[in-house]
């Protein structure tokens, strides 16, 4: 359990310092770019996002189930699945170019207010934002998550400067701000993957083993699109019926809570190397203790940054933000149902609850989906911030039935 808790804090310390240079990243351009700017940074990072989760396909938690159950020997599940990354990638990259081009020539362009120059602005950094989704599995089972978030440390600490620099100091603009966004997210990953080349070698399956290999990562894609939707499907459909300010202010309340989520991703992270040794039931106890302690942190901090809201919103912000505040309560009380989510997880994919947890995603995110396309061209993003309150109170449900199907299994004989 310490060596738990010592790797936990080796991973949090990067992630808490790249929170640190967020914080002041936020307040740069929301002071200086207005809530429409930070809504158009909001909503194309988002978009861009959102088609690198639906088109990464989830290879590398497939990984860790693999190694986890044993079907691909120790010395070769790492080797399979970045060879079958390096041929899938860019097929990805080319399929969502593609989806883009024709859907802002269509009459049923989904993209909102976003301007045709920026939105493909953003999607040139597309494969990167897939590649990033791997990077957690991949330098975890190397052993190396120190040396991916130490890339990930100096490349925020320069973006951030630059940020700085160009936006407060120089006047430039979203379109500089933005620019510099992407790039400080794509060094990182640029870094990791020549480092995975060098280190790793690759084995290049056939065809048909290429495309069983994607079959087998079908169930956990539809669960991380379907987590995904009622995650950051209220941003998007706001954009749509709304106008960039309001998706700005949102959006700020969502990044606010994203970042004491560092602490239970990084947890999920650590659990998901050990759970791939040591399988779910014999990890339980000290996973367990884990979702407890990380659980009732998260939540104290989580209800200080709730009690202070004014004071930061108008410090970090301005006071055109603070009509956050209407909705900040639900976002808050939303972490309840992330944390759970996000720890209990390696349990549900070391136990072959594939499909089962792709299913309860899918209903997860039918409902959030609904909810918000109804609401929101009405009520905005109050009905944006109950949506999301509610699926997540669903969530953190599911959750807990697996956390006692978790204890059930582990006090039997």
């Amino acid at each position: 359990m310490p060596g738990l808790w010592r790797t936990l804090l080796g991973v949090s310390a990067a992630k808490i310092y790249n929170l640190l240079l967020g914080v002041l990243a936020l307040s740069v351009t929301a002071r200086y770019l207005g809530p429409e700017g930070r809504g158009l940074i909001a909503a194309v990072t988002t978009w861009v996002s959102f088609f690198a989760v639906v088109l990464y396909l989830n290879l590398g938690q497939l990984a860790v189930y693999k190694a986890a159950s044993k079907k691909v020997k120790d010395s070769l599940w790492l080797s399979e699945v970045t060879g079958v990354i390096s041929m899938y990638l860019p097929i990805a990259s080319l399929i969502g170019w593609l989806v883009v081009a024709v859907l802002t020539s269509s009459h049923l362009n989904p993209f909102g207010e976003v301007e045709g120059i920026w939105l493909w602005f953003g999607f040139v950094f597309l494969p990167f934002f897939i590649f990033s989704n791997y990077n957690d599995y991949i330098f975890s089972a190397l052993g190396q998550l120190s040396r991916l978030n130490r890339w990930l440390v100096a490349w925020r600490t320069v973006s951030v400067l630059a940020l700085l620099v160009s936006v407060a100091i120089l006047n430039m603009g979203v379109g500089t701000a933005l620019l510099i966004t992407m790039l400080g997210f794509a060094m990182p990953n640029v870094h990791a993957a020549l480092y995975v080349l060098r280190n790793t070698q690759l084995k290049r399956p056939a065809i048909p083993d290429f495309l069983s290999y994607l079959k087998s990562a079908v169930p956990l894609q539809i669960s991380a699109i379907s987590t995904f939707f009622f995650s950051n499907g209220g941003i998007l459909i706001l954009n749509h019926y709304r106008d960039k300010a309001e998706t700005g202010i949102y959006q700020l309340g969502i990044q606010v809570i994203s970042m004491p989520m560092i602490i239970p991703y990084a947890a999920a992270t650590v659990i998901y190397g050990k759970i791939a040794t040591e399988g779910g039931r014999g990890l339980w106890p000290a996973h367990r203790k884990i979702i407890i302690q990380v659980m009732i942190l998260v939540m104290s901090v989580a209800g200080l940054v709730w009690l202070s809201a004014p004071f930061w919103i108008t410090l970090l912000a301005g006071e055109r933000f603070l009509p956050l505040l209407q909705v900040f309560h639900l976002q808050i009380l939303s972490l309840v149902g992330m944390i759970f989510g996000a720890m209990i997880a390696p349990q549900w994919i070391a136990r072959g609850f594939l499909k089962t947890i792709s299913a309860i995603s899918v209903l997860v995110a039918i409902v959030s989906l609904t909810t918000n396309l109804v609401f929101i061209p009405e009520y905005g993003m109050v009905a944006a911030a109950w949506a999301s309150f509610a699926t997540n109170m669903l969530v953190f449900a599911v959750s807990f039935g697996m956390f006692l199907y978790c204890e059930k299994d582990w006090r039997s004989p």
